[in-house]
């Protein structure tokens, strides 16, 4: 995959004892993922001409190095939860999240299945999975780059969690009952067309942690990593506040929405909040 999932995957390998784990987790969230943004760019193009690639790196082996690791402590009960492999010593469940993902189960007789667009190495799944249990079925697919889908069919990969390169890889058997886009959206060059092809299917769509301005136009900037997790600068999106809604198309209702973990920050002079959105596909009458 290309641009399909230019998003920030920070990360370091936790190697300082269980004790000074709160606060590197709790210095982690003061940045709010990021050392800072730059003022805000005329066009998309340029954001990417000033960060200097498309991907801020997150295409080299190192990083996915250190989100196995940090995947690992968490397999092994050594950490509550990984983020953005960043390890975290305590559970941080995201309820709205959560909410959505078991409305979605209990819609379909007890049984989840979702598309986790950019899902890592499963983040998100080990993160809720104790929420899960006494449902009937979950089947966990993430969508990666081929690095992380072959890391994840090597060493992770469970009945439940499984890996594939593409949306289409992912649909070809079963079509999943919703979509999830967790902090990727904003980092794509063309976010629209992922959503088009998932949207195709008639599958609901789950989208969190997506900075969200109140204008009505979107804005870019540059994003930089602090050097503590791992250095780099991205080009990033910042939505105005109908165009996930524009994205979701006439075809979908919005049935929930609500703030999601990152922390509130300032572009430019401009208040950006990230956001969560849970969209329904509206029944054929």
């Amino acid at each position: 995959m290309s641009a399909a999932l230019q998003k920030l995957k920070g990360g370091f390998r936790l190697i300082c004892p269980p004790l000074l784990l709160p606060m590197i987790t709790s210095a982690y969230r003061g940045v709010n993922r990021a050392g800072g943004f730059s003022g805000f760019l005329p066009s998309w193009e340029q954001a990417i001409a000033v960060a200097g690639s498309a991907d801020g790196g997150y295409s080299q082996v190192g990083i996915l190095e250190r989100v196995e690791q940090a995947t690992r402590e968490v397999l092994a009960g050594r950490a509550a939860f990984e983020r953005d492999s960043v390890l975290f010593a305590t559970s941080d469940y995201q309820f709205p999240l959560l909410a959505c993902l078991l409305r979605v189960a209990a819609l379909n007789e007890g049984r989840l299945t979702v598309l986790d667009f950019g899902g890592a190495l499963g983040s998100t799944y080990h993160q809720c999975r104790p929420f899960f249990r006494g449902l009937r079925g979950i089947d966990w697919r993430v969508v990666e780059q081929p690095h992380y889908v072959a890391s994840g069919k090597r060493g992770f990969a469970t009945p439940e969690l499984r890996f594939f390169g593409s949306i289409a890889e992912c649909c070809a058997d079963k079509v999943p009952n919703v979509a999830l886009f967790s902090g990727v959206l904003q980092y794509l060059d063309d976010p629209l067309a992922q959503m088009a092809e998932v949207r195709r299917r008639g599958i609901s769509l789950l989208v969190d942690r997506t900075p969200v301005h109140d204008g009505i136009e979107d804005r870019y900037s540059v994003q930089t990593v602090p050097s503590s997790i791992y250095s780099a600068s991205l080009p990033i999106r910042v939505f105005g506040r109908d165009s996930i809604a524009g994205m979701a198309g006439p075809d979908y209702r919005l049935a929930a929405s609500f703030d999601a973990v990152d922390e509130r920050t300032v572009i430019g002079g401009t208040p950006v909040t990230f956001k969560g959105f849970f969209f329904e596909r509206l029944e054929n009458e």
